[in-house]
């Protein structure tokens, strides 16, 4: 049991300095609330904390469609990375794979908008599918 607490602080204690970062990042802080139809409901200023040593930092949600885009911080690897879910499936992207915020900031320049994009219209091609 001792050991157990102990591994959780020397664990806590490793992460501070990143999780500080990810929650006063700046850029975070300015994303955007909508964005092409989908909701900011994770921001990086209050992470939440999954299984295997991941965070989920930013997640734009449809929730009416079950479809998301959510970038990842994994505190095991000490990279972040994305993926997506259309209509509840899970699909990965590793065009966020980023080392540090910095690499992050320019990926989600990059790519964010266009995987709202990716999300929305591929649900609407397995609605059009699910009809025919």
């Amino acid at each position: 049991m001792t050991a157990e607490l102990h591994a959780e602080a020397l664990a806590t204690q490793e992460l501070a300095p990143v999780c500080d970062a990810i929650r006063t990042w700046a850029y975070g802080a300015a994303l955007a609330e909508e964005m092409e139809g989908f909701s900011l409901f994770v921001r990086p200023a209050a992470p939440a904390q999954l299984t295997n040593g991941s965070f989920l930092i930013i997640d734009y949600v449809d929730f009416a469609k079950g479809n998301d885009v959510g970038i990842y911080y994994n505190c095991y690897r000490n990279e972040f990375f994305g993926e997506y879910h259309v209509g509840g499936m899970p699909y990965v992207s590793y065009d966020f794979d980023a080392s540090d915020l910095e690499e992050l900031e320019q990926r989600l320049e990059l790519y964010l908008v266009r995987y709202l994009h990716l999300t929305a219209e591929q649900w609407a091609s397995e609605q059009e599918e699910n009809r025919g």
